[in-house]
């Protein structure tokens, strides 16, 4: 489960299919996002069984399992099961750091997309909750600018935060173009699907 609680909704603009980089498809690069916790890390372990048994809270060999930083640019080398859907509370990505630095396995709920800069999107209000943007990355849902209904924003960076808005865009159409400032990844959709979630299975694309 993702801890982030933002209730804005973004999705893509003119885009028919969700693009390939939202799919695990063996040596996309992706970012590594967290298990939910507090602490800015996502738990890798050294191979599957390690991290499934460690899930079902039993005991592992010291060091199997380590906290890898949330926002780390990694490489998706397989699904575990082989042909798991994504969907599946217990499908496992076996994954390396794009620096080679380390390798292992994590949860597929633990892999963010990694979205290309200049990526149209579109900021929509959501349910009782506006679509806003804001100059500090610290103010909640509520505050900022609100620019209405929906807008045509463009995706500039990600930036991992525990609680605050973690995705730069700057607004494209509307009243408020040409305002640049933060939102929420966590909200976010691709043609229908969700732009901080990676996808699987492959075959569709």
């Amino acid at each position: 489960m993702h801890r982030y609680h933002a209730v804005t909704a973004i999705c893509a603009v003119r885009a028919e299919t969700p693009p390939a980089w939202l799919y695990a498809i063996p040596g996309t690069r992706a970012v590594l996002g967290t298990d939910g916790e507090d602490n800015p890390v996502a738990l890798v372990c050294k191979t599957a069984q390690d991290y499934d048994t460690m899930d079902s809270g039993k005991t592992i060999p010291e060091n199997s399992c380590e906290g890898r930083t949330e926002g780390t640019i990694i490489v998706i080398d397989s699904i575990v099961p082989e042909g798991a859907t994504c969907d599946q509370a217990r499908a496992l990505l076996g994954i390396h750091a794009a620096d080679g630095s380390w390798k292992g396995y994590a949860g597929s709920g633990a892999v963010y997309p990694l979205i290309p800069t200049g990526t149209l999107l579109t900021l929509k209000r959501f349910d009782t909750m506006h679509a806003t943007i804001a100059n500090d990355r610290s103010v909640n849902q509520y505050g900022g600018t609100d620019v209405g209904n929906s807008a045509t924003v463009k995706f500039i960076s990600f930036k991992p935060s525990s609680f605050g808005r973690d995705l730069l865009v700057t607004v494209e159409s509307g009243p408020h173009a040409g305002l640049r400032g933060w939102t929420f990844l966590a909200q976010t959709l691709v043609a229908g699907k969700d732009a901080y979630r990676i996808f699987c299975p492959v075959s569709k694309h």
